[in-house]
């Protein structure tokens, strides 16, 4: 039974990251009639699209894309670990296990987090000082 609860848990932390990290897509998705483009523009808003921003934009888009699933999927190790806590029942095996999955969580959740703002600040250096974009 428990091999089972853990396989369980190990599919849950691997396919809900993936589903949200590839659930947005359907939002970008466009259809016959202009899709969420001609909403934006009837509401007043600016829309642009890939093809009109500048290299470091795009290469900041996919960064900053690749480490908000590497955030998800550290922050799933750390609710994971939560979980084999609150099922531990006394073992303290698991206990000790949980408690080293929640403690890599939260040092990956960091480093994730400081790799999103060195990547911010040199996207914004390159692209203010390489390329003149002020936005």
């Amino acid at each position: 039974m428990i091999k089972n609860i853990k396989t369980v848990k190990f599919l849950f932390a691997i396919f809900i990251p993936v589903f949200l990290f590839f659930s947005n897509q359907a939002v970008l998705a466009k259809t016959e009639l202009g899709g969420l483009d001609n909403t934006a523009k009837g509401a007043g808003y600016k829309v642009e699209n890939m093809e009109s921003k500048q290299l470091p934009e795009i290469i900041g888009f996919y960064i900053n894309s690749v480490l908000s699933l590497l955030g998800i999927v550290f922050m799933a190790l750390v609710m994971w670990g939560a979980f084999d806590i609150s099922g531990a029942g006394g073992n303290e095996e698991v206990v000790k296990d949980a408690k080293a999955r929640i403690k890599n969580g939260a040092i990956g959740i960091l480093i994730i987090l400081t790799a999103f703002f060195i990547t911010k600040a040199f996207i914004d250096f390159v692209s203010q000082g390489v390329f003149n974009l002020n936005y």
